[in-house]
């Protein structure tokens, strides 16, 4: 564990919590970049119905599952949800490399980045209610509806906020050298709160 014996305890799941808070910050962000509201329009809904539907189906199947063989829902619920992400790198991978074109790449790069968005947001929504759970300080029903309910909202309005600031702040820039550091700062802030 933790490297053999390379990093203490402390050093994972305190020191370096903020390195990996920036880390999966900066993987949402990229994937969302990838994302573009006139592509999803030109499906007619058709990517944002399957990446969110590949995301419900496929975890609730694989909850189910480990739910039937383990009888614990904490664990059932996370790696169900886990199991509903695509590996976005490997296809836009092959999409560059091939240099497709066509109706099904303009379906499958939207939908892969819904699915990834969906994911992670059901993914913080019930990692939310099961973290509620560990605390003792409700059961899993009411952490879910309470406590995931209230960190996604609060979590939603932090980004919403941050990407109108930015979005204010970008079109006043005279060079666009600042662009990157502003945006590395901002998901090192947003990540922080």
């Amino acid at each position: 564990p933790y490297g053999r014996h390379l990093l203490s305890y402390q050093a994972v799941t305190v020191d370096l919590k903020p390195i990996a808070s920036f880390a999966l910050a900066y993987v949402s962000f990229s994937i969302a970049t990838h994302i573009d509201l006139t592509e999803i329009k030109e499906t007619n809904g058709r990517a944002f119905f399957t990446g969110v539907s590949d995301v419900l189906v496929s975890s609730a199947s694989v909850t189910i599952v480990l739910y039937y063989f383990t009888h614990s829902l904490v664990l059932s619920l996370l790696l169900g949800i886990i199991s509903g992400a695509t590996a976005p790198a490997t296809t836009l991978a092959v999409v560059k490399e091939t240099r497709s074109k066509g109706p099904l790449t303009r379906l499958l790069l939207p939908h892969v980045a819904i699915n990834n968005l969906a994911c992670v947001a059901l993914f913080g929504f019930v990692f939310a209610g099961i973290k509620g759970t560990i605390t003792g300080e409700a059961s899993l029903i009411s952490a879910l509806t309470h406590t995931a309910i209230l960190s996604s909202s609060v979590s939603i309005s932090i980004g919403l906020g941050t990407g109108m600031v930015l979005k204010v702040l970008f079109t006043r820039f005279e060079h666009e050298s600042y662009t990157l550091s502003t945006l590395l700062v901002s998901i090192l802030f947003v990540s922080g709160l």
